[in-house]
């Protein structure tokens, strides 16, 4: 038997299954709508092919395999309407929409997903951390030396920044106390680290008693704000080794121009030779806490082996905000 007419062989069975357990005297609801799934589901494999199809035209009247009577006067199909455009494209927008509405719950979910690992980020990365909103401090430590009259206290740290941006100038205070959780010594200075870890930082604290425990804190806000945000430089000359195998260096004077608290800037420093040309450059930071550099240095690795006569003299130039 060809495939063709095993598949005509379904169809006749299922319409015969229908009409035996469907009779029309005594036909209920859901007699139609228990086989009209399954008849629906087998009609519409069979409407593939163009010749099933022609086949099948002769066995379905009006568009349904079978119709039963209701007593109310309704009429069920037993099998599939026939295909219509109105109801190709109703089923295509149901696609659609169907597609929209789990599109929308995708992204819904990767935002939250994002959000969530967002937040987790931000979360410090050790729990013995302390937030600083900015520089972040852990490996806190204190030893105490008797000095006599009074003790000194010595704060050790680890530090590292919170975020890549560069923190800026803060206002923090360190505090020490006793066995007893008094406090025995406290100390409030701006803090300024330059680099995204540093390690192994000290300060020492004078103290009433034998210090226990030290603890750091930070205010918000950063202090280097304002503008404009540069130094000015003045007084730049070309230093030539004093010994052999010592650098070049240039030496200069620094006034912070901005509103703010002084911050540190990277500047192009250059050893000028006496062409004219520069002979050697390097890229440098520059930051004088107290707003004020006199007779600053830097130093050239690298440059003993260039004569007196080689170099005429040194220039700063191309300053910016200091960013890591």
């Amino acid at each position: 038997m060809s495939r063709v007419g095993r598949r005509e062989g379904v169809v006749a069975g299922q319409l015969e299954r229908a009409r035996r357990w469907c009779p029309s005297e005594r036909l209920h609801t859901w007699c139609g709508s228990r086989y009209r799934g399954r008849v629906r589901r087998t009609t519409r494999a069979l409407l593939l092919g163009r010749s099933v199809a022609a086949r099948l035209g002769q066995a379905v009247t009006g568009g349904y395999a079978a119709t039963c009577q209701i007593r109310m006067g309704m009429t069920v199909a037993m099998g599939v309407p026939a295909t219509t455009p109105e109801t190709r494209t109703r089923r295509r927008v149901g696609r659609w929409r169907m597609i929209s509405r789990h599109r929308l719950l995708v992204s819904v979910c990767a935002a939250l997903a994002a959000a969530l690992f967002a937040c987790a980020d931000d979360q410090p990365r050790h729990p013995r951390e302390t937030d600083t909103s900015g520089y972040v401090f852990d490996h806190v430590s204190v030893r105490g030396r008797d000095e006599g009259a009074m003790w000194v206290a010595t704060v050790g740290w680890d530090a590292h920044w919170r975020t890549a941006e560069f923190p800026g100038v803060r206002r923090c205070t360190w505090s020490v106390s006793d066995a007893d959780g008094g406090r025995i010594g406290i100390y409030t200075d701006n803090l300024t680290i330059m680099q995204d870890v540093a390690e192994n930082l000290e300060l020492s604290i004078e103290t009433s008693g034998r210090p226990a425990a030290a603890s750091m804190t930070c205010e918000p806000d950063r202090l280097d704000v304002g503008g404009p945000y540069s130094y000015e430089i003045s007084k730049v000359e070309a230093l030539a080794p004093e010994r052999e195998g010592d650098p070049w260096r240039l030496r200069y004077d620094a006034r912070w121009q901005g509103d703010g608290a002084a911050g540190p800037v990277t500047c192009v420093a250059e050893l000028i030779e006496s062409s004219g040309g520069p002979s050697l450059v390097d890229e440098v930071n520059i930051f004088a806490a107290d707003g004020v550099a006199s007779a600053g240095e830097i130093s050239f690795p690298g440059s003993s082996t260039l004569g007196p006569d080689v170099i005429q003299g040194g220039r700063i130039s191309q300053c910016r905000p200091f960013g890591g």
